[in-house]
């Protein structure tokens, strides 16, 4: 008899164990964060401060240095954090305090040049993107979407600032053969439902594309107002250096051309610096 009621406990013991593994895994499987690492598209080159990533099942996990970004992630940064994303085609993104992205697509095949792309859409905040290798190998596949603009980058380093009612996207760089089209309404009518991110039925007679070509030019899009273009003022650069680089912040000085038109921002010679900040 105790034998018997020895065999039974063992078995007992035993269905609780493989139901317990059963359990653990099935949760693992259901949760889309739960994902194995060659799945990932990039990683957190750096966090500071509170930093959260949300699956598109609604799960949230820590952004943690090193730890993966997946498709479909929302990226939540908090009150004085700071974070950058490095893809998998070096293409990399900060983001500053208060800010908010969702990353809809990403496909990068270096073997297979005309399916790459990359696609995200900009919630709130300050955003600054370095591209990679996939407007190198695809230019017309990368693209940045906000509520009232769809910004088309063909290789350089822009920075894409604001809320849902107004955004300033900046050309903080940009090579000679390079491009950033930024695509709205002449009258600031909403293109995209960003909690869903499905593009709204605009009057294609209100349809309106800036095409800059240039470093150092601004694109603001307010809503109900439309689509203007200025030149970025040299102060303006340093500020959202600073808000979205964990790194220090260079400062920079405008280079003009013949006609008087910027070229470039580059950063300050160090004496200049200690000049202006009054060192000796």
């Amino acid at each position: 008899m105790t034998g018997r009621l020895c065999c039974v406990r063992t078995l007992r013991n035993a269905l609780v164990f493989v139901v317990g593994i059963l359990l653990v895994t099935g949760v693992h499987a259901a949760d889309p964060a739960v994902k194995a690492a060659g799945n990932a598209i990039g990683e957190i080159s750096f966090s500071g401060g509170k930093v959260v990533v949300i699956s598109a099942a609604g799960v949230e996990r820590p952004a943690t240095f090193n730890s993966p970004i997946y498709l479909n992630d929302k990226i939540v940064s908090g009150p004085g954090s700071k974070l950058e994303v490095t893809f998998s085609d070096k293409t990399v993104i900060s983001l500053g305090e208060n800010s908010e992205i969702i990353v809809d697509e990403y496909v990068f095949a270096p073997d297979r040049q005309k399916d790459v792309s990359f696609a995200m859409r900009f919630i709130r905040g300050a955003c600054r993107i370095v591209t990679g290798a996939i407007t190198k190998l695809n230019p017309e596949r990368f693209k940045v979407h906000t509520r009232m603009a769809t910004v088309g980058i063909r290789g350089c380093e822009i920075a894409v600032t604001g809320k849902a009612e107004k955004n300033d996207v900046y050309i903080m760089q940009l090579g000679k053969t390079e491009l950033v089209a930024v695509e709205g309404t002449s009258n600031g009518k909403p293109i995209m439902d960003l909690a869903t991110g499905r593009s709204l039925e605009i009057d294609e007679a209100t349809r309106k594309v800036v095409n800059v070509d240039r470093t150092g030019t601004a694109v603001t899009i307010i809503e109900g107002k439309g689509i203007s273009e200025r030149e970025v003022e040299p102060g303006e650069i340093d500020v959202l250096l600073r808000g979205t680089s964990h790194m220090p912040a260079a400062r920079y000085e405008p280079v003009f051309g013949a006609d008087g038109s910027l070229i470039r921002l580059q950063p300050e010679k160090q004496g200049q610096i200690g000049k202006d900040s009054g060192a000796k």
